[in-house]
């Protein structure tokens, strides 16, 4: 089920660059003016799942906010993001109600994969964190949209090695059903993933690369080293 996010966002559209990730793992994100009463306005007129807004220091303006916050809307999650690290202010932030407290500067995929299990169970995750993970370890960019086709394609095989046998017939139907795209934009994405990393100079041990993968040895070649990575055997 998609989650309804609302972000307050700031001058230099820090708030877009950082959670960014989150509309790839079913969340719906809103953005509005980083100024408290913009805030609750908005959050007046959906039903949002959680909030994300930026804090400069402690004062009486933002405790009154997040009390209006715990009263107004007590099953919306709250995350404060600090400009500085201050213990003493995600203490008082915690205390004020806020679930979890975070502090910049911060990167999309940390965010994301902070937030996610408050909000989901691991079988409603369309990507699994531990492949995206992996990936984005191994200089992968996760800002484009075959990273995450490829994650798809990673989990489904590991699960069902069959599906690896007609990628065409097989692997993109599934994961067209999954995601709601089409065959040909799941094919076009992975491909043009495989030019990214190609051109970043990521390589894979045992296969050429004096040209760039096909999407079928891009998908074999990840599988593999995420399996041997964390000793996994493929049935």
């Amino acid at each position: 089920m998609e989650k309804k996010i609302l972000f307050g966002n700031n001058i230099s559209d820090i708030g877009k660059i950082i959670s960014r990730n989150l509309s790839y793992f079913n969340f719906k994100v809103s953005y509005c003016n980083n100024n408290y009463s913009n805030i609750l306005n908005n959050l007046q007129k959906c039903d949002f799942d959680g909030l994300f807004f930026f804090v400069m220091y402690d004062s009486d303006e933002l405790c009154s906010f997040m009390k209006n916050l715990r009263r107004e809307f007590p099953y919306t999650r709250v995350y404060p993001i600090a400009y500085e690290d201050s213990e003493i202010l995600k203490e008082k932030l915690l205390h004020y109600g806020a679930e979890k407290c975070f502090t910049l500067p911060m990167t999309s995929e940390e965010l994301c994969f902070s937030v996610i299990y408050d909000f989901f169970f691991d079988d409603e995750i369309m990507v699994s964190i531990e492949i995206a993970d992996f990936l984005i370890k191994n200089n992968f960019p996760y800002h484009v949209n075959g990273f995450y086709f490829l994650c798809i394609c990673m989990e489904m095989v590991i699960d069902n090695p069959n599906l690896f046998t007609n990628f065409s017939k097989l692997l993109y139907p599934s994961v067209k059903e999954r995601t709601g795209s089409s065959v040909a934009w799941i094919e076009r994405s992975i491909r043009n993933l495989s030019k990214i990393i190609y051109n970043n100079g990521v390589r894979f041990e045992n296969y050429p690369d004096d040209k760039k993968l096909t999407n079928k040895t891009l998908v074999k070649a990840v599988v593999e080293k995420y399996c041997m990575v964390n000793n996994i055997k493929i049935k």
